[in-house]
């Protein structure tokens, strides 16, 4: 590319996700609207303001009050040269929540609770795990997440794809690399 058109390729690039942003915003905005209407019906409008209030001055404090304490856990983990992955994803995902529970809305504050869940945060980290070992491979995502655990069973162990075929006794091992090489 010359000259115009190389001048032109990062807003093309830009405008990959304005589409779908402006999508998703448009989306969010009906669906907020629709629940703040649904909420106003059941409680009342005073009512509903009040927790609209409450909901995003919580999600407010719950975001600075995470922001530091994950701050602080990843400068602790990297200082002992522990793997980040596990812990900067679980901090995403919180910051994230907090942030969704500080919008003014109530289908962002849900989201957002459920963002905050231990079960959720797990569930999105294994996600991104799953994610990144497709990208850049089991040793990246070692270095990344840390060493992975193996349930082993002892006993005879079959091969999967023939139950007829005995392989002898497991046993338990650890994988040093899955390149083959030390």
């Amino acid at each position: 590319m010359h000259g115009r058109d190389a001048a032109l390729l990062p807003t093309l690039r830009r405008r990959r996700w304005t589409r779908p942003a402006a999508v998703t915003l448009a989306v969010l905005t009906v669906l907020e609207v629709a629940t703040f209407i649904e909420v106003v019906r059941t409680i009342g409008a005073v009512w509903a303001v009040l927790l609209l209030v409450l909901c995003s001055t919580a999600g407010a404090w719950l975001l600075r009050r995470a922001i530091a304490r994950n701050r602080d856990r990843l400068r602790a983990r990297a200082d002992q040269d522990q793997p980040l992955g596990a812990a900067f994803s679980d901090t995403v995902v919180g910051l994230f929540g907090a942030a969704l529970l500080a919008l003014p809305g109530f289908f962002t504050a849900v989201l957002g609770l459920v963002l905050l869940l231990p079960p959720s945060r797990l569930f999105i980290r294994r996600l991104v795990e799953r994610s990144a070992e497709q990208q850049d491979g089991e040793p990246a995502v070692d270095d990344l997440f840390g060493p992975r655990r193996v349930r082993v069973r002892t006993g005879k162990a079959a091969d999967v794809h023939s139950p007829r075929r005995e392989l002898g006794d497991a046993v338990e091992g650890e994988v040093v690399s899955s390149s083959g090489t030390a």
